[in-house]
């Protein structure tokens, strides 16, 4: 169990650390999807029965997990973006943890994990995604099909990135040519529901794998159907985290799972 629990606050954003009783000296990013809060020193992540159980597995396991309270649409934006590199060398200079992160996203959160690939790719041990949102360009056109929805995920992006309208598609396009961008280097590990997922796999995931697969020197994805939860891959994951913990490394695959 976590022998303490961190709770700081960043440009007035509150933040947890988790600490574990026998510290491996990794540390573990959860970079969150819609409405992944923090107040009050409670988080989304203490409080969903299937995250905490998978919270609780990193931290027995000996991982420093630190993350932020998004706690609106943030789709990626400069504001998290800034506040997320804050909060990296702020628990990088007050815990005793290697230098290279780990990174976990969830949905959303994906969009920031996408940036900072590209943009610090040496400070990153691996990279896993669930049920990402990569292509910013597409989702937005695939939410044009519901007038009513599309009006809403441009005023989310506005509020988000402190745009105009009319610049929106353009930091869409921004966000999905970053992808493109990331080095081959870093390890990806995804995994993705099939159906019901909150973000299309076919706009978002299988696009990607089919352009990185035979690039990438390690990109394994998990399809899965609906009734599995996060903290049933926690084994898969455990074992692709601890992997990078070493310097062996072995080319990926897809699964796809019932």
């Amino acid at each position: 169990m976590s022998i303490s629990l961190r709770h700081i606050k960043i440009e007035n954003v509150e933040c947890l650390v988790h600490l574990p009783a026998r510290p491996n000296g990794f540390g573990v990013l959860i970079l969150g999807d819609r409405n992944h809060y923090v107040e009050g020193g409670i988080s989304f992540w203490q409080q969903h029965t299937a995250r905490k159980q998978l919270l609780q597995s990193l931290v027995n396991e000996g991982y420093t997990v630190f993350y932020s309270g998004i706690g609106e649409m943030h789709w990626g934006s400069d504001k998290y973006m800034a506040l997320t590199d804050r909060l990296i060398r702020h628990v990088l200079k007050n815990e005793i943890l290697n230098r290279k992160i780990h990174i976990l996203a969830e949905g959303m959160g994906a969009l920031l994990a996408v940036r900072l690939m590209v943009r610090s790719p040496d400070s990153l041990r691996s990279v896993t995604l669930f049920n990402p949102c990569l292509d910013l360009d597409k989702h937005l056109s695939e939410e044009k099909i519901n007038r009513f929805f599309y009006k809403r995920f441009v005023k989310e992006l506005v509020n988000a990135y402190c745009v105009k309208e009319e610049e929106v598609k353009e930091i869409c396009e921004k966000r999905t040519r970053e992808m493109s961008e990331i080095p081959f280097h870093i390890p990806l590990r995804i995994f993705q529901l099939i159906y019901q997922a909150p973000y299309s796999p076919d706009v978002h995931v299988r696009p990607f794998i089919k352009e990185r697969n035979d690039k990438q020197k390690d990109l394994a994805t998990t399809f899965y159907m609906p009734g599995k939860t996060i903290e049933q891959f926690t084994k898969q994951l455990l074992i692709f985290l601890k992997k990078y913990e070493t310097t062996s490394i072995k080319l990926g695959s897809v699964r796809e799972e019932g």
